[in-house]
């Protein structure tokens, strides 16, 4: 038993790692929320990936850091050694990931009454489809640096949350993995000029033409990938010097980041065998990787649903039910600038809160 066991009733405190996995599922709640208009759902879903990746990049990266120079260092909060956190955080992340698969498909379907639909390329029609190739050849082929991973050629470093299109070659007897990366430079998607609010994600058009970028081998499987590295950079006590060049080392820290080792995979796409050829040369277990039929990034979610003309604009605030319009700490209506005018739904602690607040709006914390 650790002594943090030994000295308090763990029974009333929790880790911080799996809280914050809590507050986030929290986000991922509100997604799921069919009374949250459409394009707030969109936003919280976007939201909810991009804090789990901060979260691997950050939190999981120095956990996995301590789980080297200290194994048997215990948290007060749980009594778990950094090991068991990890455990305990990558089972937690696998209900979420299938959770975010399930929202997403529900937000797909509602958003297509509007206009709005992710079209996978093999669903496109023929007019599109030749407006997605003619693009493909002139903005996009001729960015794409295809590699394959041999005896002869090393496994490339794969940079931090940059989207990969992976395949499982085979020539002969003999397996190799091709990889291509999704360039910087091209947009997340490409919009259907034939359907407003129509598009097709820059990956899938790339792993379509998987097949004539390697077209001297059979594609066994394939599927889009991304790497999340360990971010977390220590503060060196040599920053403190007057002469130092803080600019200068602060480029050289972020240039030693996107270096560090990788603490996460993620698939779109069922591929046992890429999988296991992926997490081998990555280092990783099988518990650090999960597969989803969600996009792995969704930065794009915010500015997408409105390239339909026929969806009807919410309000950028979501306004509880039964709302009167006054603020109970006395500042504007809930169409202005207001603490209470915030995204989230009413709780008893918030609104007395404000209730007892004075009537000012100096005062108010949340603004």
């Amino acid at each position: 038993m650790s002594q943090a066991a030994e000295r308090w009733d763990l029974s009333y405190t929790q880790n911080r790692e799996l809280s914050w996995l809590a507050f986030d599922q929290r986000v991922l709640e509100e997604a799921a929320d069919p009374s949250v208009p459409l394009m707030e759902r969109l936003r919280f879903l976007s939201i909810f990936t991009s804090n789990l990746d901060e979260f691997f990049m950050v939190r999981v990266g120095s956990l996995t850091d301590l789980a080297l120079v200290a194994p048997n260092a215990r948290e007060n909060k749980g009594g778990f050694s950094p090991a068991e956190q990890l455990r305990r955080i990558y089972a937690a992340v696998v209900p979420l990931v299938r959770q975010r698969d399930q929202v997403y498909r529900e937000l797909m379907e509602a958003l297509a009454e509007h206009g709005v639909a992710d079209i996978p390329y093999k669903e496109l029609k023929n007019g599109e489809r030749e407006y997605v190739r003619a693009w493909y050849r002139e903005a996009m082929r001729p960015l794409l640096m295809p590699q394959i991973i041999d005896p002869s050629h090393p496994f490339p470093h794969l940079k931090n949350k940059t989207l990969y299109a992976a395949a499982l070659l085979r020539e002969g007897d003999k397996r190799r993995l091709g990889i291509v990366g999704v360039p910087d430079v091209v947009p997340p998607i490409l919009p259907l000029p034939a359907r407003p609010g129509a598009f097709v994600r820059t990956e899938d058009i790339l792993a379509h033409h998987l097949r004539k970028i390697f077209k001297i081998y059979q594609i066994e499987e394939q599927a889009v990938v991304s790497v999340t590295r360990n971010a977390d950079i220590s503060y060196d006590e040599a920053m403190d010097q007057e002469d130092l060049d803080l600019r200068a080392q602060m480029t050289k820290l972020l240039r030693q980041r996107e270096r560090l080792a990788p603490v996460r995979l993620e698939m779109q796409g069922e591929a046992p065998a890429l999988q296991a050829m992926l997490l081998r040369r990555l280092r990783l277990t099988a518990e650090q990787s999960y597969v989803c039929t969600c996009p792995l990034v969704l930065k794009y979610a915010s500015w997408t649903v409105w390239t339909a003309p026929s969806f009807t604009r919410p309000t950028r605030r979501h306004i509880p039910p039964g709302w009167t319009g006054r603020c109970p700490c006395g500042s504007r209506s809930a169409s202005g600038t207001c603490c209470c005018s915030i995204p989230t739904t009413p709780c008893s602690r918030f609104w007395t809160c404000c209730a007892r607040a004075p009537r000012t709006r100096r005062w108010c914390p949340f603004r």
